[in-house]
């Protein structure tokens, strides 16, 4: 016995080709979304490191720039304590003849130059070197 049957109800071949091209567009935009993404994040830390690299240059020269101006500073401080012991020194003498002390330079043999056994960086952890006393026993 043979079972006809006129009329199989078949999707159509359309449609599975459909769904398919479907689900392809879909798994191809969020590839390309992925990628995109990739992209953005690689261009983002480009991005920060160039500025970070900008702002750590700028901080540099301004760094150079501040220490020339300190230097500067220091050249024109130690010019004005020269200046500062030459009037000094010039008013000392003049107050010393006014009160007519009988005061002349030393002899050759008063004056003593003592030499540092050591640097003056070594006497840092010793205490300030500054403070250095010299007696007569």
């Amino acid at each position: 016995m043979i079972l006809y049957t006129p009329q199989i109800q078949r999707r159509p071949e359309k449609r599975k080709v459909r769904v398919s091209a479907g689900r392809n567009r879909r798994t191809t935009l969020i590839a390309l979304l992925k990628i995109m993404a990739l992209l953005v994040a690689v261009f983002l830390v480009a991005t920060g490191h160039v500025l970070c690299k900008s702002e750590v240059e700028r901080l540099n020269r301004r760094a150079l720039r501040l220490e020339s101006d300190i230097n500067s500073l220091g050249r024109k401080v130690a010019n004005l304590q020269i200046r500062r012991e030459e009037h000094m020194g010039k008013h000392i003498l003049e107050q010393v003849r006014n009160l007519g002390i009988a005061l002349r330079y030393p002899v050759a043999g008063q004056v003593r130059s003592i030499r540092a056994s050591r640097r003056i960086e070594d006497l840092q952890d010793i205490g300030n070197p500054g403070e250095i006393l010299l007696t007569r026993r």
